[in-house]
């Protein structure tokens, strides 16, 4: 009878162990299961950490792209997947530039894992200048300026930006004119005048020119900075009349006014009329008595 009961017991604990034992080999299957795949040729392949990306690339090759088109909406916001463009200055050139001078500037970005989108060039001075990889600008302010240049790509992550030094040289105008010639003459007889100015950065310069009558010369030239001109004008009536001159160099930068007063009469052109009347009278009459 105790012999039974023992053999019972054995029985019991040799039931209990082999429980354990098919536990143990159920549970490692199935972590074996989550942490391997089967590629296309029937061997496993191991998914590093569980990743749900590496499964999603698995499913991918498995089942095809078209099954999967939103696999990669996750991976385009985690920064942690994506390398940061990189971005280039090309040139930025004149340097230095004088105010108001065109300015082009070339810059082009590179991206290892994706494209560039989005571009921006800045100034420590007159902040962002423009969204472009390439573009031209006679805005600057003169000054000194660190100008910036960074890239996007289509992950949203910028560059780190690159940086270069602008000169732009603050432009002067050119003086007020010089204005030479006579202070007198007749209505009806052109005068002739000269004009002349100096440009402090021997740039070319035209002249607008006003001659008191209601008459004006828009903006001649050009000409060069130190260049003597001559323009000559016709007044109609007697009086006085003020000969007004300005400058303005290829970038605008206007002179202040020159001056000239001048005075035409009007006797001596009815004088000089009525000697050229008699005069060709004469010459007439003379020729009729001689035939």
């Amino acid at each position: 009878m105790k012999e039974i009961k023992d053999k019972g017991q054995k029985n019991i604990f040799d039931i209990f162990v082999l429980m354990i034992v098919v536990f143990t080999l159920c549970f490692t299957s199935v972590m074996a299961s989550s942490n391997f795949i089967n590629d296309s040729d029937g061997s496993k392949g191991f998914i590093q950490g569980n990743s749900i990306t590496a499964l999603k690339e698995k499913y991918r090759t498995q089942m095809g792209d078209d099954v999967c088109d939103d696999c990669d909406d996750d991976d385009d916001d985690d920064p942690g997947l994506n390398d940061k463009p990189e971005a280039f200055i090309f040139l930025v050139e004149p340097n230095p530039a004088h105010e108001n001078e065109v300015i082009s500037f070339e810059g082009y970005g590179e991206d290892s894992d994706g494209e560039i989108v989005d571009y921006q060039w800045e100034s420590h001075i007159d902040g962002i200048i423009k969204n472009m990889a390439s573009f031209t600008s006679d805005t600057l302010s003169a000054g000194n300026h660190d100008i910036t240049f960074t890239v996007k790509d289509n992950k949203n992550a910028w560059s780190d930006p690159v940086s270069i030094s602008l000169e732009v040289i603050e432009n002067q105008a050119p003086q007020s004119p010089a204005i030479a010639g006579k202070g007198s003459g007749a209505a009806g007889e052109e005068c002739s005048y000269t004009f002349i100015t100096v440009d402090p950065e021997q740039n070319d310069v035209y002249y607008y020119i006003e001659w008191g009558d209601g008459s004006i010369e828009e903006w001649i030239g050009s000409y060069g900075y130190n260049e003597e001109i001559s323009v000559s004008h016709t007044w109609d009536q007697k009086g006085s009349y003020e000969i007004k001159a300005k400058a303005k160099d290829i970038y605008d930068a206007e002179s202040d006014w020159g001056v000239l007063q001048i005075q035409m009469s009007h006797y001596k052109s009815s004088f000089r009329f009525i000697f050229q009347y008699f005069f060709q009278q004469f010459i007439e009459n003379n020729l009729y008595f001689q035939v």
